[in-house]
């Protein structure tokens, strides 16, 4: 699943604000790519800075809405009149504990029940090395996730399957158009 329907969503819907303050996603993405290839260490809450210098408070309930599965699907003008948009069912992954983990790298919003605390993870533990959420979530099906953590000066790995469960996500796909000039006996 990638880009993936809630991510290629947002992506359209940034891309889609940046137009009408003319300029557009392609800026974001080469001015966040420049900072990367000259060695800074930039993340989802720098990319979440970056389009709210764009776009303000928007842009940083765009990115809350794709990472907490809160996002509304973009206005149908996003693509133009040949595109079209039906619900299909996806993938969606639960790790147990709150997405910002991932931005953080301290495990908070630990649910007790969820498959991360059952296979020991604590809150306040800290992630030795940070998955990026697209890694975590794109991972082979059936292979355990697998997160080296430090907890009181100590470092063990801890495997365990985030659950998956599905939902209705809207997809946009190319209408299929037919006139008389086009069709072909």
């Amino acid at each position: 699943m990638s880009p993936g329907p809630r991510r290629s969503g947002y992506l359209a819907r940034v891309d889609f604000a940046m137009r009408a303050h003319g300029r557009t996603l392609d800026d974001l993405v080469r001015q966040f790519r420049a900072r990367r290839l000259s060695g800074e260490l930039v993340r989802a809450g720098e990319w979440q800075a970056m389009v709210a210098a764009e776009l303000g408070q928007e842009g940083e309930r765009l990115l809350d809405g794709v990472l907490l599965g809160s996002m509304q699907p973009p206005p149908a003008s996003v693509w133009g009149e040949t595109f079209e948009c039906s619900l299909v069912e996806a993938p969606v992954i639960e790790a147990g504990f709150d997405v910002s983990t991932f931005v953080t790298g301290t495990v908070t919003g630990l649910r007790p029940e969820g498959p991360a605390a059952r296979a020991g993870l604590r809150d306040g533990d800290i992630l030795v090395t940070v998955p990026t959420y697209t890694a975590f979530v794109t991972r082979a099906p059936g292979r355990a996730a697998e997160l080296r953590v430090r907890r009181g000066g100590q470092e063990s790995t801890i495997h365990f399957e985030p659950s998956s469960e599905t939902a209705l996500v809207p997809s946009w796909r190319r209408a299929v158009t037919c006139s008389a000039r086009e069709g072909r006996t």
